[in-house]
């Protein structure tokens, strides 16, 4: 099991951001990265999806996500194109409410091992209750990817921004 958590990148957005964030440039020398967001989205709504793209790759993505809500609600989706992980909260959430999540690429540097993506995250509203996602994807075929993983991009999943006040760590784990 890894036991070095290194920090790769980080943003704490000063402004809104359009496009969201892109680590790149990420190196080879670890074994697994975790991205871990606490992040405000531009939606009209109290909360909303993050979507992910991996070096770049828009092609085929499957998901399947567990998710409960206080009060009661639960259920699961999925299905494939699908390119969202995560939760952030949107732009009717009061204004210091931001969505938690921590994603996992295993293996990102395996040719063969590394589409399994897994997340969770959290979005509150002081208005419409807490929303929680578990949930776990990879990249389907034929777009697996055959190189490691060397850019992520991050954003909301209807790619209107993601707000001033978001932070995003990228982190590697080695073992030592």
């Amino acid at each position: 099991m890894a036991n070095t958590y290194d920090l790769i990148q980080s943003y704490n957005l000063s402004s809104d951001s359009s496009g969201g964030v892109t680590f790149s440039n990420i190196p080879n020398v670890y074994t697994h990265l975790i991205l871990n967001c606490s992040v405000k989205g531009n939606r009209l709504n109290t909360r909303e999806d993050l979507s992910i793209t991996i070096n770049g790759n828009t092609g085929s993505y499957s998901n399947v996500r567990f998710y409960g809500a206080s009060g009661g609600g639960r259920g699961s989706d999925g299905g494939t194109g699908w390119n969202y992980l995560g939760m952030a909260s949107g732009a009717t959430a009061a204004s210091n409410i931001f969505g938690n999540s921590e994603i996992i690429f295993t293996n990102y540097t395996s040719n063969t091992l590394k589409n399994a993506i897994s997340n969770s995250g959290v979005s509150a509203s002081t208005s419409s209750g807490d929303v929680y996602q578990l949930g776990f994807g990879f990249l389907s075929a034929p777009t697996n990817l055959t190189a490691a993983i060397s850019s992520i991009n991050i954003n909301s999943i209807n790619g209107t921004a993601l707000n001033t006040g978001s932070t995003l760590y990228l982190y590697g784990l080695r073992n030592t």
